[in-house]
């Protein structure tokens, strides 16, 4: 999606799902659809399976020797492989003897795992570990081929066995393979006297918090990469003397749908304290994106050349498996073909995996053949951890012939269902997965995980992002995997001898149905132009959110210069919208005459105001009578001005504005990019139809006085520099140089605040919340940025404390309020230094507005910094007294502070960043974050961490527990109370 380049910052998501064919709603019907389908796929299924048993012969299950397959590369020539070493040459080793490996390692090679030469993946890649300067390594290798070998032993050559101190840390996506690459370490350096430490979820009877867990000492160290980060975090895992850091299962662990976070977390905590350490990359299979982002991702962090080595794809899959289809028209006849042909092909192999749907049909097939005199073991989810291992170790040592399992994974539901999910995933965990299992593992995956899903889910994180190029083609990306769901070239924004130059000019929430009885999906309003000026005719499109359906399109129609969004609906709850022409006329959509009466009814309350940027005029503005046309049309409205400001051309140019609503759309036109951009660009994505909601109107300070928030969704920021500051920044000294930032009311037209910053200029980025704004700008006299914060509060309200003058009727709360009352406020402001440039500024929003907020800096260099706002408090002072601690009032400091782990971005950046859009999730401690440029970027935020929602490794059973526990130590301690009292009575 690396292809948008944005021009309007505005924010929603639709609530996902394409609609249904039938009249039910989607949330409704959605698992009624899948059953449906799941019937229809599992119908198709038993004609298919019928068709094939016509066919299929039991006799043709045969096992050909001269057909198998050796796989294990130990001949030199048996597989191509690509190199990429740079400078550095290297000499493949034919002995082990030929890597100056210790005389004890040596003895484990050939003791312990009775290796008698290296495999041709050895050969070329153990060199390339051992060898000065020990350069970063990503690998690909066929499973077998002996790639565990090449790490393990590369751990075990660089670490020295007189360090007490972590050196050697390797990585796995599971549990079980950290396991398995244990085994082999403790095998192959039995006779080193290296130590070693497991970092694996730990079982529930032998959990040790890890407060308590003394710092990690062993040498070497193998986990899961959750584990890991949870002792990095506690400071329990030292990396000063990390010297080669290996992931195992590398395209899995650095996928976007894998461990990515983690991993790339836990190289940058490495690269920070000891830039020298050696990174290994193995896997059997790399996709092109996953090879992509590692060749990236490892050259920027550790920022020195590294070496590769491929195997060709069309060499990575297995020759060796076969596959039969075999029709049993009951669970007998399933019996009698396991034991009849099954198990008398396995054991000529040796062992059998026999996998099952459900519990009872494991239960079942376990006692048929224990009765039959089979040596058989059952593995289901049911087991607890040791036991499973227990069970998966015996299989593997041979201790018995069959082993009969179920869906160990996903509970045996979801996109596993079925003997061939069982058989992949057993076989990625037992590593043995070809590139096509490895494949189809991952897209099951993703198919079964929730996050993927197209229904609502009760936190509210899936939506659909709808988006808009310039070039008219309309998207919907889903947030749980950023896929494209649907999209669509709009028919009214293509080129036609009505329309010669079309273009998209923004997107606007037209119909969010709540109501039940409503049979509509959510839809959208697109606006668009027929020529680059704003007295070009406009085209009008609405679209079906769920289907990508366009339902009608409308033009060309007058002009369109500025579109309002209305804080109304009609009964079909769609959103009225006014629509500016180049005359000053002002549209209304839709045009019923239900929405006509609505309009009516609330024409003395609609506001707005336009910024003449090139002239320094505000001009505040309202509807009056219908307009006088040729043909008459009965939506159309005539304007009127209603106050104005003008700024003097000689000292103040209008440089920025903003405001707390969210209905108000600016537009940001700017040519496309030449790089990185397809023949499109983001334009805009819709107006949120949730407002921001303020939990409380109130502040109580430290000193128990209480200050009123001035909310007004009519308040505007304006910022003006002089002239000559207009330029980019050092084209003007401080002396010839000036910020003015003013509060105006945009019904009345007062100004209602004014502070002047000497020396000081442009770019300036401004966020408004609540009743504070924040503005970033740059100081001349100091050459740092700057951002200020303004908080502005109802002093009427503040002095609202004589009751006398209430019960009176003197207060000032009986008096009319008219537009010609001034406003009585007062504000508190602070400036602090900011060590970045600044392209946009966005704020967290959550659906009660009781979460702390946190501002969303685009900074420079397209990473998007998440700041607390308590950092921007301007009641900050040097020496806050206890009361103001206890508040939470920081310590004053003259800059603001910038903590790497708080990029929302990480180590990712959203190329050419244009703007930031947030809306709050149905958890009030969660927001959605969405940036977007030519890049594309969607997360979640939780400001205050998600109090409001259990950890995955929440203890249920403890809560129980403790629960039953107080409740039979209150009714002891009744009868205890009880007996003692009556004692006391017989005294």
């Amino acid at each position: 999606m690396a292809d948008n380049e944005p021009a309007t910052s505005t924010s929603t998501a639709s609530e996902t799902e394409a609609k249904p064919q039938e009249t039910k709603r989607w949330a409704d019907v959605a698992e009624e659809e899948e059953a449906a389908g799941k019937q229809e796929e599992e119908a198709a299924a038993k004609q298919k399976d019928a068709e094939a048993s016509s066919t299929e012969k039991l006799e043709s299950l045969a096992i050909d020797d001269s057909k198998l397959v050796d796989n294990t590369l130990t001949d030199p020539d048996d597989a191509s492989i690509a190199v990429t070493s740079g400078d550095t040459p290297y000499t493949s080793a034919k002995r082990f003897e030929d890597l100056s490996l210790s005389p004890d390692l040596l003895k484990g090679l050939y003791v312990e795992m009775k290796f008698e030469k290296p495999s041709k993946i050895q050969a070329i890649s153990l060199p390339m570990i051992l060898t000065p300067p020990y350069k970063n390594l990503i690998a690909q290798a066929h499973n077998g081929s002996g790639k565990t070998t090449c790490f393990v032993l590369g751990m075990l050559s660089r670490v020295d066995p007189k360090l007490i101190a972590p050196q050697a840390l390797c990585i796995c996506p599971t549990r079980e393979l950290a396991i398995q690459n244990m085994e082999v370490l403790l095998k192959m350096g039995k006779f080193t006297g290296i130590t070693s430490e497991l970092a694996i979820p730990s079982d529930p009877s032998n959990y040790i918090p890890i407060q308590k867990r003394p710092p990690i000492t062993a040498q070497v160290i193998i986990g899961t990469p959750g584990t890991i980060c949870k002792w990095m975090l506690a400071r329990k895992l030292g990396l000063s003397q990390m010297k080669i850091l290996v992931f195992d299962e590398a395209d899995h662990m650095l996928a976007e749908s894998g461990f990515r976070d983690d991993s790339v977390k836990v190289m940058r905590g490495i690269a920070k304290v000891n830039s020298n350490c050696q990174v290994l990359l193995f896997s059997a299979t790399f996709d092109d994106a996953v090879r992509a982002f590692v060749s990236r991702i490892v050259e920027e962090i550790f920022v020195r050349d590294y070496n590769q080595m491929f195997v060709k794809k069309e060499e990575l899959s297995l020759e060796s498996v076969k596959q039969y289809k075999v029709h049993c028209p009951d669970e007998l006849s399933k019996i009698t073909v396991i034991k009849d042909r099954i198990l008398e092909l396995g054991e000529k192999v040796g062992q059998t995996i026999v996998f099952v749907r459900t519990r009872n049909s494991a239960a079942y097939l376990h006692k048929s053949l224990v009765d039959l005199g089979y040596e058989v073991t059952t593995i289901q989810g049911a087991l607890k951890q040791e036991d499973r291992d227990k069970i998966i170790k015996e299989f593997k040592d041979g201790l018995t012939q069959v082993l009969i399992s179920t869906d160990l994974l996903a509970g045996g539901g979801g996109g596993w269902g079925g003997g061939g999910g069982h058989l992949l995933k057993l076989k990625g965990t037992l590593m043995i997965a070809t590139a096509d299992d490895v494949a189809a593992i991952q897209k099951i995956r993703l198919e079964s995980s929730g996050k993927s899903k197209m229904t609502r889910d009760r936190n509210g994180f899936r939506k659909l992002l709808i988006v808009l190029t310039r070039a008219g083609k309309l998207f919907a990306l889903h947030t749980g995997d950023g896929r494209i769901v649907w999209s669509l070239l709009l028919n009214s924004l293509r080129k036609s001898d009505t329309c010669e130059n079309p273009r998209g000019i923004s997107l606007h929430q037209w119909q969010d149905p709540h109501h039940h009885a409503l049979d509509e999906n959510p839809s959208v309003l697109v606006v668009g132009r027929c020529g680059l000026n704003s007295d070009s005719t406009g085209v009008l499109s609405i679209i079906d959110t769920y289907t990508g359906e366009e339902r009608s399109h409308t033009g060309p129609i007058h002009s369109i210069a500025h579109i309002i969004p209305l804080p109304f609906t009609d009964s079909m709850e769609q959103r009225l919208h006014l629509l500016l022409d180049a005359n000053s006329h002002a549209h209304l959509y839709p045009k019923t005459a239900e929405a006509l009466g609505i309009f009516q009814r609330e024409l003395g309350n609609i506001y707005w105001y336009s910024a003449e940027t090139d002239r320094g005029i505000l001009r505040g503005h309202s509807v009056q009578n219908k307009c006088i046309l040729d043909v008459a049309d009965g939506f159309c409205f005539d304007t009127r001005d209603l106050w104005s400001i003008v700024f003097p051309s000689e000292s103040e140019k209008i440089a920025a504005t903003a405001t707390r609503s969210l209905n108000e759309v600016i537009l940001f036109f700017s040519p496309s990019s030449s790089q990185n951009c397809a023949a499109y660009s983001l334009l805009s994505i819709p107006t949120s139809s949730v407002a921001t909601v303020v939990h409380t109107q109130a502040k109580v300070t430290a000193d128990q006085e209480v200050m009123y928030k001035f909310i007004s969704k009519n308040l505007l920021f304006l910022a003006t520099v002089a002239p000559k500051a207009d330029g980019p920044i050092g084209s003007v000294i401080p002396e010839e140089s000036s910020l003015v930032v003013y509060l105006i009311d945009t019904v009345t037209g007062r100004i209602l605040h004014r502070v002047t910053h000497h020396g000081s200029q442009g770019p300036v980025h401004a966020v408004f919340s609540e009743n504070w704004v924040v503005y970033h700008y740059f100081n001349l006299r100091a050459h740092r940025y700057e951002m200020s914060v303004i908080e502005i509060y109802d002093q009427a309200r503040a002095d609202n404390k004589d009751v006398l003058k209430l019960v009176l009727g003197t207060h000032n709360l009986t008096s009319p309020i008219t537009a010609y009352s001034r406003p009585e406020v007062s504000t508190k402001s602070q400036s602090y230094f900011f060590s970045h440039s600044v392209k946009t500024i966005a704020v967290t929003s959550t659906a009660k507005g009781i979460t702390s907020k946190q501002l969303l800096i685009g900074t420079i260099g397209d990473q998007v910094l998440a700041l607390d706002k308590r950092f921007l408090d301007p009641r900050r002072t040097v020496n806050p007294t206890q009361a103001e601690k206890e508040e939470g009032i920081i310590p004053l400091t003259d800059s603001l502070p910038i903590i790497p782990q708080s990029y929302v971005t990480h180590a990712l950046k959203v190329e050419g960043l244009r703007g930031i859009a947030t809306v709050p999730a149905k958890l009030e401690s969660t927001t959605l974050v969405f940036a977007y440029g030519v890049d594309l970027f969607f997360t979640r935020l939780a400001p205050s961490k998600t109090y409001d929602s259990l950890t995955e490794d929440f203890s249920y059973a403890l809560l129980l527990i403790t629960i039953v526990a107080l409740v039979v130590a209150i009714f002891v301690t009744w009868v205890w109370s009880e007996k003692k009292e009556l004692q006391d009575k017989w005294r």
